[in-house]
């Protein structure tokens, strides 16, 4: 029950996260900004989509890591090929 990493983004507040299946990339959902997705072994920022202006984002990967789901207020859910 110990904190043993922060991803600290310094331009919005983190509303979601989620891991690949493999646990290697590591996506944040940054309200009305967009989503980094992160080398989880190193925490190093792989890159960065931006969101809609005012989305409240939330995202999440398929079982077999190949999509990305992600939904806010704009009332639709798009899928992503990672």
């Amino acid at each position: 029950r110990k904190e043993i990493h922060n991803w600290y983004v310094n331009d919005a507040s983190a509303m979601a996260a989620a891991f690949t299946p493999d646990g290697k990339v590591l996506a944040t959902a940054q309200s009305g900004k967009g989503f980094y997705f992160w080398e989880a072994s190193t925490k190093r920022q792989l890159f960065f989509a931006p969101a809609d202006p005012g989305q409240t984002p939330d995202l999440v990967f398929s079982l077999d890591g190949t999509r990305l789901f992600t939904c806010g207020n704009e009332k639709s859910i798009r899928v992503w090929s990672y």
